[in-house]
């Protein structure tokens, strides 16, 4: 019955995911393209707005926009018990708390909570997506 329940759990945190990106552009790369955007795994199309590709790259040194994958992704802190969030990889954990005008705790890592998640997707609400992890 144990893994029965883990098999359902896996299942459920997959279709959670579902809208993840099959491949993720550079912010560099997305704003030479005319209609910006992505393929989920599910194979539904997802526009990014050029626009706030623009105010995202306002935050971006030159040599970093090369290297920034667009959508970043926010993932659940499992390691919280207080219901927070973060972003992974040193690049875009600094952007992010340069967006926030947060001072990063991690070299690679930012935690956050939910009226920081809440600003991140109002302000760019296509360049951000949420990961579920258990």
């Amino acid at each position: 019955m144990v893994v029965q329940d883990r098999f359902d759990v896996e299942k459920i945190i997959q279709t959670m995911n579902s809208h993840m990106p099959r491949q993720r552009l550079s912010i560099e790369e997305l704003l030479e393209e005319e209609s910006p955007g992505y393929t989920t795994r599910d194979g539904s199309e997802v526009p990014i707005s050029k626009e706030e590709l623009s105010r995202l790259r306002a935050f971006v040194e030159d040599n970093e926009a090369r290297r920034l994958r667009v959508p970043i992704y926010v993932s659940t802190d499992t390691a919280s018990q207080s219901g927070a969030w973060r972003v992974d990889g040193r690049l875009e954990s600094e952007v992010v708390a340069r967006i926030l005008g947060r001072k990063k705790h991690l070299e690679d890592s930012l935690r956050f909570y939910h009226p920081h998640l809440r600003e991140l997707r109002k302000r760019f609400p296509s360049c951000f997506t949420v990961l579920y992890m258990p």
